[in-house]
């Protein structure tokens, strides 16, 4: 029949669940990433902050679901879902934190504001924040995950970073060690745009905007980190020059080399046969 393939295609069905935790209360902010099996592509929501629910449209199928929310474990589920689906809750088992890392999750979770295009939250307390990077805080933040290989996404799909509103030519690991460079009492806010608006170009579906604060003196500051790759064995320097004068500040950051060793393995096969 004409015009089928189009009307499968746009059959998308609604799926929803709750999440909670061991003692069944809402997780408020978790993310939900479900991922087709037989396609790859990923879609993503986050639930709600008062009774932890979601609900998205997706296109019928096989899907691997994983929920995670800071201070759990995650939760990975493989469903099939062919029509209007309400699943049953979601179960996340809470990590065994230390204190501070406890009080850290609090605090920012009490510093969250949603927009029109996601989320804002604003670090305020140096004491605190100025024990951990901006990458132990992305990490804090619903939504947002950064892989081994330094690769940040946001609600299960690839996201730009921007420093100051202007993106950071920066990938993968060198990205990663820029924000371990930045402790996270130089932060203003940290807002996470799912919905960025027509200045930023097509291919461009989630933001992560950094603003740093302005109060800092004239001068140069500097850091230097390293990294160090469970992978076999990986060593790479990072080094990050400011240089600030008035209004202005020249930033320079590189990771001048790598030593990385792989472990070769060699396998031999023989085959004896009766002669």
């Amino acid at each position: 029949m004409p015009g089928t393939a189009g009307q499968k295609e746009a059959a998308r069905v609604e799926v929803s669940g709750y999440i909670v935790n061991e003692e069944n209360k809402a997780v408020p902010y978790a993310a939900i990433v479900f991922r087709d099996l037989d396609t790859g592509e990923s879609s993503g929501t986050m639930a709600d902050g008062e009774e932890g629910f979601f609900s998205l449209e997706i296109l019928p199928g096989t899907y691997m679901v994983e929920v995670s929310s800071t201070g759990y474990f995650t939760s990975t589920k493989e469903i099939e879902i062919l029509e209007k689906t309400r699943l049953p809750p979601f179960v996340l088992k809470e990590k065994a934190e230390v204190l501070d890392e406890v009080v850290v999750r609090h605090e920012i979770q009490r510093k969250i504001k949603h927009n029109a295009t996601g989320m804002v939250v604003s670090p305020q307390n140096d004491s605190l924040f100025k024990k951990i990077s901006t990458t132990d805080i992305l990490e804090l933040l619903p939504g947002v995950s950064i892989s081994e290989n330094g690769n940040i996404s946001l609600n299960g799909v690839p996201a730009m970073v921007t420093i100051d509103g202007k993106p950071r030519r920066l990938t993968g690991d060198l990205l990663k060690t820029f924000l371990e460079s930045i402790s996270g009492d130089q932060l203003k806010t940290i807002e996470l745009i799912n919905n960025p608006s027509a200045r930023y170009s097509g291919h461009v579906k989630k933001v992560i905007d950094i603003t740093l604060k302005r109060e800092r003196d004239d001068g140069i500051s500097g850091t230097v980190s390293t990294r160090v790759n469970n992978a076999n064995l990986g060593v790479s320097p990072g080094i990050g020059l400011d240089y600030k004068r008035g209004k202005f500040t020249f930033s320079f950051f590189s990771m001048p080399y790598s030593i990385f060793r792989r472990k070769r393995e060699t396998y031999t096969f023989r085959h004896d046969s009766e002669q």
